[in-house]
């Protein structure tokens, strides 16, 4: 599965504040344990509730996503379809890039896990006579 990650945007794509003017994707991302999320998340005491799941950059690359990300998709690539996993919420972004390297710990980010507001979505869309998707 960690082969099949990709996380998009139209973010900056380097140590900017300049967001890209086309769609980029990456698929140089992985998922993080939530133990090992809180761990590399220490000096913020946080634990990861299950509405949160985590990603950050694969192996020793720094692809990640950045600000201007926000809201968009991480999702799971299959052979037969491409699965919505959480919508870019916050992290240790790009803008963090020099203190990551400086520190030798990566932080992985935070993505609103979308399969967790199932129900709530369903729901909603039955509230308004929309037409439920195929799941």
């Amino acid at each position: 599965m960690a082969d099949n990650i990709f996380v998009s945007g139209w973010g900056s794509t380097e140590f900017s504040n300049l967001t890209s003017p086309v769609l980029r994707y990456t698929d140089q991302i992985e998922l993080v344990r939530d133990a090992e999320c809180e761990k590399r998340h220490e000096e913020f005491s946080i634990t990861i509730p299950d509405s949160i799941i985590c990603a950050g950059p694969k192996g020793s690359t720094d692809v990640d996503a950045c600000p201007g990300d926000s809201g968009g998709p991480l999702t799971f690539k299959t052979d037969q379809r491409i699965i919505l996993l959480g919508l870019v919420s916050s992290g240790d972004d790009c803008i963090a890039e020099e203190e990551r390297k400086s520190s030798g710990i990566r932080k992985p980010g935070f993505y609103t896990y979308v399969a967790h507001f199932r129900d709530w979505i369903f729901e909603t869309i039955s509230e308004r006579g929309l037409t439920k998707c195929k799941v």
